[in-house]
This record gives C-alpha cells, sequence and structure tokens, in this order.
C-alpha cells in the first residue's frame, strides 16, 4: 500500500520553492508552480532516495528535493537523468557540504574540489553520469551568468582594480533574494567566480 499525502501536492511543492529559492536542488535552474507547454508545474519532488528503492522515505520531508522538468537540453538532466539511482557523494539537502566538494570553470563546467582521487571520481560521477549536469546547453547558461557577475564588476568599477570590498558587495548581491522571494538562476557559479577574484 502507498503512503498518501494528507494535503495538496501543490502545498508540498510550494514549501520545496520557499526553502530553496525557487532553484532546482541540482542544476539551479528557475523552478515555479507556473506550468509548461505540457501543462505541468516547473517543478518536481524529486526523492534524494528513490520511492521505488525506499518506499519507507516516500513521505520524508529531508528526502523531497524541488527539482525542474530536466528538460532544458536535448538530452535529460537532474532527477530526469537520474532516475532510480543513488548518487554517490553529492546530497543538496546536505548544501554546504556538497558546494565544498564543487568549483566551477570560467566556462561553466561543474568540477570536483578535491585532493582525495577516490572522491574525485564519485563526484564526477555524479555530475556527468548520473545528474548530467555539464550538458553543453546548462554549460553555456552557467557561463553566461559568470560572465555576466563579471561585467557588472566591470561596469560599476571601471578603472579597477576591485578590492575585497567591492568583491563582497557582488558576493552578497549573489546571495540575496529577490523580491519574489527566489535566488538568481546559477547564483553559485556566479559566487564561485567572484570568491576566486579574491585568491
Amino acid at each position: 500500500m502507498r503512503a498518501k499525502y494528507e494535503c495538496a501536492e501543490t502545498t508540498w511543492q510550494q514549501q520545496l520553492l520557499d526553502d530553496q529559492g525557487y532553484l532546482c536542488a541540482y542544476c539551479m535552474g528557475r523552478i515555479s508552480l507556473a506550468l509548461n507547454e505540457k501543462w505541468e508545474p516547473k517543478i518536481g519532488i524529486e526523492h534524494y532516495l528513490s520511492r521505488k528503492l525506499n518506499p519507507e522515505l516516500e513521505l520524508i520531508w529531508k528526502n523531497m528535493l524541488g527539482v525542474c522538468n530536466g528538460t532544458f537540453s536535448s538530452d535529460p538532466h537532474c532527477d530526469k537523468a537520474k532516475g532510480a539511482v543513488a548518487l554517490n557523494i553529492l546530497n543538496p539537502s546536505i548544501l554546504q557540504k556538497s558546494e565544498q566538494l564543487i568549483k566551477y570553470s570560467i566556462f561553466g563546467d561543474i568540477l570536483p574540489d578535491t585532493p582525495n582521487q577516490g572522491l574525485e571520481q564519485k563526484i564526477i560521477d555524479d555530475l556527468n553520469s548520473i545528474l548530467n549536469l555539464n550538458d553543453e546547453k546548462l554549460r553555456n547558461a552557467r557561463k553566461d551568468v559568470i560572465d555576466r557577475a563579471k561585467d557588472i564588476l566591470k561596469k560599476k568599477h571601471p578603472t579597477g582594480p576591485w578590492t575585497n570590498k567591492d568583491i563582497d558587495k557582488e558576493i552578497s548581491h549573489w546571495q540575496s533574494k529577490t523580491k519574489r522571494g527566489g535566488y538568481k538562476v546559477y547564483c553559485q557559479a556566479a559566487i564561485w567566480y567572484l570568491k576566486s577574484l579574491k585568491k
């Protein structure tokens, strides 16, 4: 017998949107209750540990993530690529730990950030083989955001050099939510770039 939600699924989706700042837990693309071309909400509830293999976790809040429809590109990504497969290391529910294990390139790639080779390979598998997060369209979207962060900094401080105070102000901008309660799409790529300028 399957577990049942005690409230409308949209209530759960809205809570995930509020918690995650309207960003997909995996790719950081925009998610919302607005309908896509298939008349489905632009958010899905992903079970980090799949319902198929872990039915007892179906209604456990800590096992739920708000995700995109996984079809920004021609190849599926995020939970549409992941299916029932478990990730090796990365877990958006433990965001700070996952963010410490990855970095970005100026070309928008998500890369492992660890000296441990065994761990590095597991992160690569999570990013590329399971979630397909380095798909060309996703990479280009992140590169555009990195370029935008760079252009904003140049526009505000055209003569340079940029001080840590200037950079911190821009980091704060990218870390803050908009008036509608959402973070800026792919914001972590911009934050990574800005922090890299301080090193």
